[in-house]
């Protein structure tokens, strides 16, 4: 059985959303309109489970597969 770790909230943590953000932006800036920080780790003060997620927003629900494709 896996154990869920939830820390403090972490200063850096909209750092390294906007390191991982420039990393994926490339791949799918033809198709996106933007990438957003979501989940417990974009809210400061707030403890969390220390992964960083992210949501890939496209104009039109077609576009998705595509931004797939790209990842």
């Amino acid at each position: 059985m896996s154990s869920v770790v939830v820390v403090d909230y972490d200063e850096g943590w909209p750092a390294l959303f906007e390191e991982l953000r420039a990393r994926v932006w490339p791949v799918v800036a033809g198709v996106a309109t933007t990438i957003e920080h979501v989940g417990s780790t974009s809210v400061p003060g707030l403890a969390a489970k220390p992964i960083i997620d992210m949501t890939i927003v496209v104009p039109r629900r077609e576009d998705v597969a595509t931004a797939i494709e790209r990842l």
